[in-house]
């Protein structure tokens, strides 16, 4: 940053400062997941527990218990919010209730009908697996997280690491789930912010060419066959995609008409963007527009 010039300062401000800062503040999954108020206290505690570890069961011992947590990170998040547990007043009350219930909906008629038909008892082994179930709360789609609460083989500071990875790996689940809308977002904003900045005359041509150089390296595709490809470039994807919905808004073609009746040609494409950036992430986005 330091050793940037002038354009380079615009174009960097416009994207991070501007166009990523909308996105974190903004879409649903940064709000629901990510605390940018704690994560670098945690972050720092983190550093000091695993040092310590280290120092106290040795580093072949941390490094194994790390690196089979970093193999599950994937599966070790939440993908939905989940309501939070309820206290020991509620959970009297909610039981009163129900009890208050099977005694209003009580009939004794239903104990004199026949058992229906085909319908046998559970066996021992089905019985006790259900309740082996209930008691683990299966089914549990965060691994670490079960792992944590239910391994008989963690020691408590290998459990404590556990718990450190899980808690990063969520912290990072919205950047994974918004790659391409996330990076688009801020090449739209920085693209659109130097363009107009260029077009009112706040930055000569010179500017200009260095910025749009600088941008160009930044969403460069390459194709398939080229030896520089590495799979999709999500700069490039998002940029063209959000160009896309901009042009739908504004300019619509008679396919676009038959596909976003709701967007096409209403000329608001602030509107449809800043939905867009605030409730998709990137599978939705994409099957969307």
């Amino acid at each position: 940053m330091e050793e940037n010039t002038m354009a380079l300062q615009a174009l960097v401000t416009a994207h991070a400062a501007l166009g990523h800062n909308h996105f974190f503040k903004n879409n649903h999954l940064f709000r629901q997941w990510t605390d940018a108020g704690g994560i670098l206290s945690y972050l720092d505690f983190a550093k000091g527990y695993i040092a310590r570890c280290e120092e106290r069961h040795g580093l072949a011992a941390v490094e194994a218990i790390l690196d089979s947590a970093h193999a599950l990170m994937e599966q070790g998040v939440f993908r939905y919010h989940r309501p939070p547990k309820l206290s020991s007043e509620q959970q009297r009350e909610g039981l009163r209730e129900r009890l208050e219930y099977e005694e209003r909906s009580f009939n004794d008629l239903w104990r004199t009908l026949p058992p229906s038909q085909g319908k046998s008892k559970p066996e021992a082994g089905e019985e006790i697996l259900a309740e082996r179930k209930k008691s683990l709360k299966l089914p549990e789609e965060n691994l670490l997280y079960f792992l944590e609460k239910n391994s008989l083989v963690l020691e408590p500071w290998q459990r404590e690491i556990v718990r450190i990875v899980r808690v990063i790996a969520q912290y990072f689940y919205p950047q994974r789930q918004t790659q391409v809308m996330n990076e688009g977002c801020a090449t739209f904003v920085h693209y659109t912010i130097m363009n107009t900045l260029f077009d009112r005359g706040r930055i000569s041509e010179g500017a200009m060419l260095e910025i749009l150089r600088n941008h160009s390296n930044v969403v460069f595709q390459p194709t398939y066959d080229d030896p520089r490809y590495s799979g999709i470039n999500p700069y490039a994807l998002g940029l063209d995609m959000m160009q896309d919905i901009q042009r739908i808004s504004t300019a619509p073609t008679a396919e676009d008409r038959d596909w976003f009746p709701d967007i096409a040609g209403r000329g608001d494409w602030r509107d449809t963007l800043l939905d867009a950036w605030a409730n998709h992430r990137d599978e939705s986005f994409i099957r969307q527009y």
